[in-house]
């Protein structure tokens, strides 16, 4: 009977050793199943931190980009203005040139260039490289632009540089604004 007893308290032991390890088991699985659901919540949480402060970026970065592009537009019209009166035939360059009409194509000109320059110099931080590095190209062709020269060549050139710089401008923001999806096949 001793010898019974024995075999039954083992027998007994060894479920207890097994009841107790399955517990364990499924203790620890759950606790390391809860931490990394934890880890892996913690990550998706700064994945969507970033996205959100990546969106905002691109937000601002799309109305500077905006608000840049419409007043070089302004600048393009202004010396379009400029040019034709210079051209259209109707009353001769000189004439053009001293009349009050070019003082005011040469301020709208001169405000909108003006407007662009504080555009850019306000949203600086939020433009790309390659936009930036573009717009101070065209805004040094601007400068480069000669005063001394007659009315009608800097006419042209401020015209070329603005028209070339709002070209390639818009066709940057485009780009990075709204990137276009990969072709398939």
């Amino acid at each position: 009977m001793r010898v019974e007893i024995w075999v039954a308290l083992i027998g007994l032991g060894g479920l207890l050793i097994s009841a107790l390890a399955g517990l364990g088991g499924t203790l620890l699985g759950s606790f390391l199943s809860q931490r990394t659901a934890k880890a892996t919540a913690l990550e998706l949480f700064e994945i969507e931190r970033v996205k959100a402060a990546q969106d905002k970026m691109w937000d601002h970065r799309r109305a500077a980009y905006s608000d840049i592009i419409a007043k070089l537009h302004l600048l393009v019209k202004a010396s379009d203005e400029l040019v034709e009166g210079f051209t259209d035939g109707e009353v001769p360059p000189e004439q053009f040139f001293a009349s009050a009409y070019y003082d005011v194509c040469k301020k709208e000109a001169t405000d909108a260039f003006k407007a662009t320059r504080q555009s850019f110099d306000d949203a600086r931080l939020v433009l790309s490289d390659l936009f930036s590095e573009r717009y101070v190209e065209f805004r040094t062709a601007i400068y480069a632009t000669d005063e001394d020269d007659d009315p009608p060549t800097s006419a042209f050139a401020v015209l070329k540089a603005a028209t070339d710089a709002h070209a390639d401008l818009l066709a940057i923001a485009r780009a990075e604004v709204a990137p276009q999806l990969p072709q398939a096949d």
